[in-house]
């Protein structure tokens, strides 16, 4: 039933339309454009919109929905989880909303009531932190930041607003944990759960929650009562998505990583930047050992939460399993052409590495030898060396690489480069003004080939890739973008 037709018939069931004050150039017909209810069409809605939101005689203004987040601080900094599902009544509309929004670089926030409210409110306080930075050169406050939502937030109250926020941030030192809602509600505290599955958070939360919880327990809980939550409110459903920590792990940069390696390690870094998404980079020996799996360099391994991946596209995919993706607002050409270039890039960029690093006789015994084995003792340095010499000639022997002479190398480059080249053409990234995964796969390799000190006598595979003036720009926009630095 339309709701123009609901209107004509509130007369018959009591209701006097003289105490709402219609405007007089209101007309009932009128209500079947979306665009005039954006704007209530009494004169004073907070005071006779309520009204209407009692539910008499059947009809019910207020819709049943329902959600489940928490949030809560302890000695290790602070965790916010959130279900996934969005629901409408007895609909659920989706099974994987994020909840979890990021306001700016030190501020979260989670989101609970009306999707469209919270959607609309966080996008103002975004830009409210936004604009507060620009004019005072300095990131806004957690607390500043709520008492600016808070104020006008506060002026809407009674309006038909439905919205619960946790808001987190701090800097290094401390951490800060608060709760607005459309009430007009701003308090600070340690613990909060908010939503229709609250109570049965609460529940696990109050028996679970101590200060000195460690990280793995402090995650655990938060999956816990977020999952109770789930069991027991019909509401909040699907899976539980978290703040969780990314970890990379990698070979000592200045000892040991070599060049297909430390490739393969910038371009998931300026991968991860792309999406907005911090990382905690931890060194050590034995990395390309950590990994679940790889074709080439095993590297690097990325740990998030209790999941695990190796190299660039195992990476992607698993970032996209947790709903994270640069190109989702792509259409299926641009996906299929995005697909096509990264297998060409990674056909023959890694494999002319992994030559460069282990066929040249001058690279082997000056560089690679040296670095590889470095964190081993002798022996066991000439052992490693020459287990994965066998590895590598190996695998470029099965991408019919092994045989191959420098030059002709040289060669596949040269022509992958005028491909790259004719793709970019004067574009700010290779898909016009958006980043996309083949953006951070030819940064990595080509910014770690113009850097790393070669050998005279290969030094024209750095030459050849430097006389693309269209590259070497593209590289140094991308480092002064997202790493705030240009290299000579």
């Amino acid at each position: 039933m339309a709701l123009n037709d609901i209107l004509k018939q509130m007369p018959s069931m009591g209701y006097d339309f003289k105490d709402f004050a219609p405007s007089e150039e209101l007309d009932f017909e009128s209500f079947q454009n979306n665009r005039v209810l954006a704007v209530p069409p009494y004169n004073n809605p907070s005071a006779n919109l309520a009204k209407l939101q009692e539910g008499k005689d059947d009809i019910k203004i207020q819709f049943d929905h329902g959600t489940t987040t928490l949030g809560f601080i302890y000695q290790g900094g602070v965790v916010l989880a959130v279900d996934s599902r969005a629901t409408g009544g007895q609909y659920i509309g989706s099974q994987s909303v994020r909840k979890v929004v990021e306001i700016n670089d030190l501020l979260l926030g989670t989101l609970a009531g009306g999707a469209a409210d919270c959607t609309y409110w966080y996008r103002v306080l975004t830009s409210e932190c936004r604009l507060y930075e620009l004019r005072n050169k300095k990131k806004i406050s957690l607390a500043a930041a709520t008492k600016i939502m808070n104020n006008i937030i506060y002026s809407y109250k009674n309006s038909g607003l439905s919205m619960g926020m946790i808001l987190a941030g701090g800097d290094m030192k401390q951490v800060s944990l608060y709760y607005l809602d459309s009430d007009g509600t701003r308090t600070t505290g340690k613990v909060f759960s908010v939503g229709s599955g609250s109570l049965f958070a609460y529940g696990v939360l109050d028996s679970g929650y101590r200060w000195d919880l460690t990280d793995e327990e402090a995650h655990e809980l938060g999956r816990r009562s977020i999952y109770h939550a789930t069991y027991r409110d019909a509401y909040s459903g699907e899976k539980v998505e978290m703040n969780e920590k990314i970890i990379i792990y990698q070979p000592y940069e200045a000892e040991q990583i070599l060049l297909a390696e430390n490739a393969s390690c910038l371009a998931v870094k300026t991968y991860l930047k792309m999406l907005g998404r911090d990382f905690l980079v931890k060194s050590c020996a034995n990395a390309e050992f950590m990994a679940p799996s790889g074709k080439r360099t095993k590297l690097p391994v990325v740990q998030i939460g209790e999941f695990l991946a190796a190299e660039f596209e195992p990476i992607i995919n698993l970032m996209e399993y947790k709903k994270l993706s640069l190109t989702e607002n792509f259409s299926n050409e641009d996906k299929d052409d995005l697909v096509t270039h990264m297998s060409l890039v990674d056909s023959i960029l890694p494999n002319a590495e992994l030559y460069i690093t282990w066929c040249s006789e001058v690279v082997l015994n000056e560089i690679t030898k040296k670095r590889y084995g470095f964190v081993y003792p002798f022996p066991l340095n000439h052992i490693q060396n020459f287990r994965k010499r066998r590895a590598v000639l190996k695998q470029l022997n099965f991408y019919d690489w092994k045989n191959l002479t420098f030059d002709e190398v040289v060669e596949r480059v040269d022509k992958l480069c005028q491909s790259l080249v004719m793709k970019l053409k004067d574009q700010e990234f290779f898909f016009g003004d958006k980043p996309s995964e083949l953006d951070a796969l030819v940064f990595g390799h080509l910014f770690c080939i113009f850097t790393m000190e070669l050998p005279a006598s290969v030094s024209s595979l750095k030459e050849t890739i430097n006389k693309y003036i269209t590259l070497t720009q593209f590289c140094a926009r991308i480092e002064k973008k997202y790493f705030g630095k240009i290299k000579n």
